[in-house]
């Protein structure tokens, strides 16, 4: 057998009602014993209960290294979200999360500039740490200088290595405003962003099996032939369907972008940005799974030119110091939290071999493979109620 340290998922959307039940499980049965919560519609009160619980060994699930509650936009524009329009009320946002038990503070797209620099500002003098998407109003090599901890998905760092970062800034999603990121890539300024990236020491978390998705335009396969989604609620699959549905029969440029993104994360690692394995869990995204995604987001970023063993540390030791825990966590070490998968076969000769899952240790419980399978049933189980 081959035993590694339990797996970490730093982008997930698993503390919405209904979801811990369904998500905990496959987390588990997936060896994944450690996530990020990057957006909650819970109350803190349910999310620190639902933490402690976890903790203690009340309830199995993955530990919750760090956790946000609602997302600060511009507009609240679903359930997750609260709208922060004035620099005032970003400064009271930051208050409140802090003062309730918010880890850190998750920034997105609408934020305009005043709003964006108050929240940061606030979020120092609190110590509180920021993170999140890329504001529209916001550069990729400012955010860095202010100290955001983590940019997710890539959002805008495609537009920040473009020789026509502005124009295209102003240009609406299009097939033409793709081909005009392809056509104006700067190598040199990619090059001096991601240099940025490492010494401010910017963590990005590619999430690369969920924009894989967004570009996959064989999306029948997804639709009829993955077996996961029998772990999706009935109402989930339909909504994915009809998002899925409505793209485009085909994205001219759609391959190129996944493969220049791929070639970004790889510069990125070589220029030694350190980087996060993260999938965006939930159910609100097509064809992400909980627990499940993992494998496929270390299977990207072997493809992207990681090595199977620095693909593996962005989901084991990254996450530790990320969280400025690796004196707890992300290697196998006596004295270490007892957070361990045990596997078949060897992740560092195959990475696809992670999904070879013997048995698991979470939080110092034991876990057979018979009683791994036992938490899918019940997740399948639970689906179907849903």
């Amino acid at each position: 057998k081959f035993l590694m340290p339990g797996l970490w998922d730093m982008h997930v959307h698993s503390l919405y009602a209904g979801r811990p039940e369904l998500f905990f499980p496959m987390f588990l049965a997936n060896g994944v014993t450690g996530v990020r919560e990057m957006g909650s519609s819970m109350p803190f009160e349910k999310i620190n209960a639902i933490r402690q619980q976890i903790e203690k060994g009340k309830l199995a699930g993955p530990r919750f290294g760090a956790v946000t509650g609602k997302i600060l936009d511009d507009t609240a524009w679903g359930p997750e979200i609260e709208a922060v329009t004035t620099p005032d009320e970003a400064r009271s946002a930051v208050k409140k999360h802090k003062f309730e038990g918010a880890d850190f503070i998750k920034v997105y797209d609408g934020l305009s500039r005043p709003v964006y620099f108050a929240i940061v500002d606030e979020a120092k003098k609190l110590h509180i740490s920021f993170a999140g998407h890329l504001p529209l109003s916001i550069d990729a090599a400012e955010s860095s200088d202010a100290g955001q901890k983590s940019i997710e998905h890539l959002f805008g760092i495609m537009e920040a290595c473009s020789s026509k970062e502005q124009e295209i800034k102003q240009q609406p999603n299009s097939n033409a405003r793709g081909e005009m990121l392809l056509s104006s890539f700067d190598s040199t300024k990619a090059h001096n962003l991601f240099q940025k990236f490492a010494a401010n020491q910017t963590y990005q978390c590619p999430t690369l099996s969920f924009i894989r998705t967004l570009f996959d335009v064989d999306y029948d396969r997804w639709l009829a032939n993955d077996p996961r989604l029998e772990y999706i609620p009935a109402a989930s699959r339909e909504k994915w369907k009809e998002e899925m549905n409505q793209m485009p029969a085909s994205i001219p440029w759609g391959n190129s972008f996944f493969l220049k993104l791929l070639a970004m994360v790889k510069e990125m690692h070589e220029l030694q940005v350190p980087i996060l394995a993260g999938t965006d869990a939930g159910l609100g995204n097509p064809y992400t799974f909980a627990g499940f995604s993992l494998h496929d987001e270390l299977a990207a970023l072997v493809q992207a030119g990681l090595t199977p063993l620095q693909a593996l540390q962005t989901a084991t030791i990254n996450p530790a110091k990320f969280l400025h825990k690796e004196n707890e966590f992300g290697s196998i070490e006596k004295r270490k939290l007892a957070d361990i998968v045990l596997l078949n076969a060897n992740p560092l000769e195959d990475i696809h071999n992670t999904t070879q899952i013997y048995a698991v240790m979470a939080n110092g419980k034991y876990f057979s493979r018979a009683d791994l399978d036992r938490l899918l049933a019940d997740a399948k189980a639970k689906a179907l109620e849903k």
